[in-house]
């Protein structure tokens, strides 16, 4: 494996959206959530920035119910963008994969602890998001991605 070092500097940590539902009646002692996120890359190259857009949610299993959502989002100023990302064609580009794993990861950390603080001292105390292997789960996409085109199913 290579090593690629990036000019990389944290522009923002943005937390745009958040809610947090009652806590349910029912509530009993020992709950059990699912926490179903979404993380979205997106270059905007007049700035030379990248944007790393985290949603989850937190599931109540016991009523597939979400009882909390945040949406963040993370900035990061590329000085180096033109040589870092390379047009693929007019509205996509090539995004390195060991880069898409490092933003990503540090994208769904930063949720972690944003919603760790957000949620202390409430009935959601014990709801913590569980760490994720970013780096298999994107490769697995990848290759799922890779396996599609290979067969002319994608577009």
């Amino acid at each position: 494996m290579s090593e690629n070092l990036y000019n990389i500097k944290l522009v923002a940590i943005e937390l745009i959206s958040k809610s947090l539902n009652p806590p349910p009646s029912d509530l009993s002692g020992k709950e059990d959530f699912n926490f179903p996120f979404r993380i979205d890359l997106k270059l905007l190259p007049d700035s030379k920035n990248a944007i790393i857009e985290t949603t989850t949610d937190i599931v109540r299993v016991k009523e597939s119910k979400s009882v909390a959502s945040f949406k963040i989002l993370c900035v990061f100023e590329f000085p180096d963008f033109d040589s870092v990302f390379t047009r693929k064609n007019h509205k996509q580009y090539n995004i390195p994969i060991e880069l898409e794993i490092m933003l990503k990861s540090l994208g769904f950390s930063t949720i972690r602890g944003i919603i760790a603080s957000e949620i202390r001292g409430t009935y959601l105390h014990g709801a913590v998001l569980p760490l994720v292997d970013m780096d298999s789960l994107i490769r697995s996409l990848h290759k799922q991605v890779a396996t599609t085109d290979l067969k002319g199913d994608s577009q």
